[in-house]
């Protein structure tokens, strides 16, 4: 057999296996991107769960305040309850804030891996 027919063939083995590893290589890719949107998604999903429940906190925390108001009016409350549901009430709005932009930064980031952006 001639060294020239060994060298080619080698060289096409050589070739098949790169071919085979870059294969194998793009697969890798595909599921880490497949994998990375599924966990994308769920975070998208949880913090819209978030908004939800947190705006349904404020709801709950103006509520609480307007009762203590009320109470507070009636004279059956004292000022620093009222000041403690404003607090709370406060606090409520701000993490309702938060969760908004939690949300919105998880759409960007899936947008961004879907190549939307």
């Amino acid at each position: 057999m001639p060294l020239a027919n060994r060298a080619a063939r080698g060289d096409v083995m050589s070739q098949a296996a790169a071919l085979t590893q870059a294969n194998i290589n793009l697969e890798t890719a595909e599921r880490n991107i497949a994998q990375q949107v599924t966990m994308n998604i769920r975070t998208v999903e949880s913090a819209a769960r978030k908004v939800d429940l947190a705006a349904l906190n404020l709801q709950l925390a103006e509520e609480t305040l307007a009762a203590e108001k009320a109470k507070q009016d009636a004279g059956r409350a004292i000022e620093k309850d009222v000041l403690l549901a404003i607090s709370t009430r406060d606090e409520a709005a701000v993490n309702l804030a938060r969760t908004k932009a939690d949300y919105q930064k998880a759409v960007v980031a899936l947008e961004a891996l879907q190549g939307k952006l």
